[in-house]
């Protein structure tokens, strides 16, 4: 392919898809980097670390936000739809996981937070709630339907 091709095809697509997708993939990384650590680390508390299940969920769930993302940003379609839909369940659950952790912390951490871990758990909520906000913003967009429609009817 060209260089002028893929000039084309880059301004085609609308730069919040490519921030957007971007966002997933960084995120949905670090989470797998994070699930490693908590893996193999001796550091880490034995309450800390997931069941072989859940480590398998997490790591499947953040993997699908890869590869969707991955394949809308390269126009598929239905990658536009996996995509959404995989970032919403991801993002909701630790959306769902910090509120949780924000309105009971004792429950959850074990202990009474301090004012400003108080904030830092509430700071969660409000930033997951960003993250889901702007998944639907950019893939239920006109922009972003005319950037899918344009190529599902080039194929």
């Amino acid at each position: 392919m060209s260089s002028e091709a893929i000039s084309i095809l880059k301004s085609e697509r609308p730069k919040r898809l490519w921030v957007v997708a971007i966002m997933n993939i960084a995120l949905a990384l670090m989470s797998i980097v994070a699930l490693v650590f908590l893996l193999s680390s001796s550091k880490v508390p034995a309450e800390v670390v997931p069941s072989i299940w859940s480590a398998a969920f997490s790591a499947l769930l953040a993997a699908g936000v890869i590869a969707s993302s991955v394949l809308a940003l390269l126009g598929s379609h239905r990658a536009r739809w996996i995509a959404l839909t995989m970032a919403l369940i991801f993002f909701g659950l630790i959306w769902l996981h910090s509120l949780i952790a924000a309105l009971d912390p004792e429950g959850v951490i074990g202990a009474v937070p301090t004012d400003r871990e108080s904030q830092k758990l509430w700071a969660g909520v409000v930033r997951t709630s960003i993250e889901i906000g702007l998944n639907l913003w950019v893939f239920l967009s006109a922009k972003t339907r005319m950037f899918f429609d344009g190529r599902r009817a080039e194929a």
